[in-house]
Order: C-alpha cells, then sequence, then structure tokens
C-alpha cells in the first residue's frame, strides 16, 4: 500500500459518501469565516436553512480593518468576530432544520 500524503489522510477521514466520478460527500468540522462571511450566513438564511453547529464557526477579519489606527482598530477587529458568531447561533436557533 502507498503511504498516504497528509491531504489524504485528512480527506479520507471526512468523507462521508462515494458519489462516483470523483466526487464525494464530506464532514465539514470546522468553518473558517474571513471578510464577507456574512453574505454566506445571510445566504444561509433566506434560502431557509440553519447553521447547524455554530459553535464550529470560526471567523477572522483580515482586510476590512484599517492599518492606520491603534486601540480603535483593535477594539473593531475583536468585535466583528463576535458579531458573526453571535449571528450564526441566532440563524441555528431560528431556522428549522432542513
Amino acid at each position: 500500500m502507498a503511504a498516504q500524503t497528509l491531504f489524504d489522510k485528512i480527506w479520507d477521514r471526512h468523507v462521508i459518501a462515494d458519489l462516483g466520478d470523483d466526487y464525494a460527500l464530506l464532514h465539514v468540522s470546522r468553518h473558517l469565516m474571513h471578510d464577507g462571511g456574512g453574505r454566506g450566513l445571510q445566504a444561509i438564511k433566506d434560502a431557509g436553512y440553519r447553521v447547524r453547529n455554530p459553535d464550529l464557526i470560526f471567523a477572522t477579519f483580515d482586510h476590512v480593518i484599517s492599518t492606520d489606527c491603534r486601540a480603535r482598530c483593535w477594539s473593531a477587529a475583536t468585535a466583528i468576530p463576535a458579531r458573526m458568531a453571535a449571528w450564526a447561533r441566532s440563524l441555528s436557533a431560528s431556522a428549522p432544520p432542513r
């Protein structure tokens, strides 16, 4: 048996179903959102879906925070991901499961 790459090992452990033709249904254990991830959450809400595990969403903003400031920017950089996490939790609680 040939040695597997790290990518192959992680992939194999997350495959739920092999759909054929090089397609697979994967379990996503973590979701990293960045710059504009709110559009994705809004699309989930608009489609009537809910966030299944909002505690597994991590948000980071690397382009919307100005580098031309000091303490004001730090408070914004920590507040925005917290607001997105709260929004994901509210989507989880408010929408019926699909």
